[in-house]
């Protein structure tokens, strides 16, 4: 029953939350950083109200949560480097390139996460752009420094055939 109460006083929340946005929207007198600085506002006030409802053992377990997804992400970007290094054959050099490439994407990807100035959509924005710049060195890396025309081959099959038919036809 507690459960349905937290469920209608956050839908409340997001409700009242669109609504002030959608009149902030409609304010044609302001400029670009008021209304930015207005949403900020809107949308800070919504995490503390919701952040409100949780009860200290909510909250724990809300941070326990995240910590363990933070360490579930550490172990599958290990496995993935892993699995790369023995179907491509990879050296420690290679491996090192990688890694050091992912550690640099992830702390982009924090700091964009961690910046109270952006809001939810550019924030969202910056993500996507980081995501789809990610394979670009990576890819482009193995076509000529990392990797033996022979290793980029193996790496073609590994990925799908519509990939696979990108990169064996270039």
């Amino acid at each position: 029953m507690w459960k349905c109460k937290i469920i209608q006083q956050v839908t409340a929340i997001n409700k009242d939350f669109h609504q002030k946005s959608a009149v902030l929207f409609k304010q044609d007198n302001l400029t670009l950083k008021q209304y930015k600085a207005g949403l900020l506002a809107l949308e800070k006030d919504r995490k503390d109200k919701v952040a409100a409802l949780l009860t200290p053992e909510q909250k724990d377990q809300l941070a326990q949560r995240n910590k363990q997804s933070e360490e579930n992400v550490q172990v599958r970007e290990a496995a993935r480097v892993e699995r790369l290094k023995l179907r491509l054959n990879l050296n420690d050099e290679q491996v090192a390139k990688l890694k050091a490439g992912q550690e640099s994407l992830h702390n982009q990807a924090k700091a964009i996460h961690s910046n109270a100035d952006l809001l939810l959509l550019e924030k969202r924005e910056q993500l996507k752009a980081l995501m789809a710049m990610r394979n670009e060195p990576v890819y482009a890396g193995f076509h000529g420094k990392l990797c033996l025309p022979d290793i980029f081959k193996k790496k073609a099959v590994y990925f799908s055939p519509k990939m696979a038919f990108f990169y064996l036809s270039g």
